[in-house]
Order: C-alpha cells, then sequence, then structure tokens
C-alpha cells in the first residue's frame, strides 16, 4: 500500500466493529428493512471518516451544500461543474476519488437520505415525496428507492 493511500491513517476500528457486530446481529433476527439500512449507513459514515482522503476537496463539500438547497432540481452535470468551478470530467474523477460515486449518482444519494428521512418522520404521501425531490413519478421514485434501499417506499415506511 502507499504511503499516500487515504486508509494508513489513524483511526479508532471500535466503533467500526461494534457497528458492524450490530447489523450481524441484527441480521440474524426479524428485524425491519430500515434497522438494517440504519445500520448499513452507520458503517458507511465510519468507513467514509477514516477513508477520506486527508485532505477532502472543498470544491465538492461547497457543492453539496449548493445541492442540498434544492434536491429536487434536475440538475446537470455542466451546471454542478460550474458551481465547483472544474471541468465536468475532473468532477467526475473528484466525485469517484472522494465519494466512490460519479456526481449524478451522489445527486440521487442525497435525495435517497432526505427520502428516507422523510418517510421515517412525516406522514406525507408517498408521491407528494416524490415529488417534493424531483422526481417525475411517484414508479419513478418508488423503483429507485427499491434499487438503492431494497425496498419500495411504502414498505421501508411500514418497516421504520
Amino acid at each position: 500500500m502507499s504511503s499516500l493511500s487515504p486508509v494508513s491513517g489513524d483511526f479508532d476500528p471500535i466503533p467500526l466493529k461494534s457497528a458492524i457486530e450490530g447489523l450481524h446481529a441484527e441480521a440474524g433476527g426479524s428485524s425491519a428493512a430500515s434497522a438494517l439500512h440504519h445500520w448499513t449507513a452507520l458503517i458507511h459514515h465510519y468507513v467514509l471518516r477514516f477513508a477520506q482522503p486527508r485532505h477532502p476537496d472543498e470544491r465538492l463539500w461547497r457543492l453539496r451544500q449548493h445541492v442540498e438547497k434544492d434536491l429536487a432540481e434536475s440538475w446537470k452535470l455542466a451546471s454542478l461543474a460550474a458551481i465547483a468551478c472544474v471541468s465536468e470530467e475532473h468532477l467526475r474523477r473528484l466525485c469517484r476519488k472522494e465519494l466512490g460515486r460519479s456526481p449524478m449518482q451522489h445527486h440521487t444519494f442525497l435525495r435517497l437520505q432526505h427520502a428516507r428521512r422523510l418517510l421515517a418522520d412525516t406522514d406525507e404521501k408517498v408521491e407528494v415525496i416524490a415529488k417534493s425531490l424531483g422526481f417525475r413519478s411517484q414508479f419513478g421514485f418508488s423503483n429507485t428507492f427499491k434499487s438503492w434501499i431494497g425496498v419500495r417506499p411504502s414498505e421501508y415506511r411500514r418497516t421504520s
């Protein structure tokens, strides 16, 4: 492993180990899909914390803040690149390197994280949530949610 590897730094493995053990225990029972998703989100958070480059790119942080203000916007790569003040290809490389996904995939990720919170914390109809996040139809939202989260939004809400 190169000395420049982002995972060669110091980190406390105990929280990650505990989260993995929690997921394992939860998966062995008859737990709700939302509980499993919360465990995996926690593990993802820990992994990102220690796997991030030592100097995160400020342009991506500013871009994320900008995009989160309007998740319903139908963002285009060119617009995102302009906000970050980089070329489209450079933005793709930055996102892949620091986030592990393309800019458009990250936009979908942010939208679905917000959808999960709305489904768990509000009584809004799935269709209203879908439209508030910029999905053209409840069907498209439901399919995207299932492909990323593993269950349909209505099932996620029932098990939250």
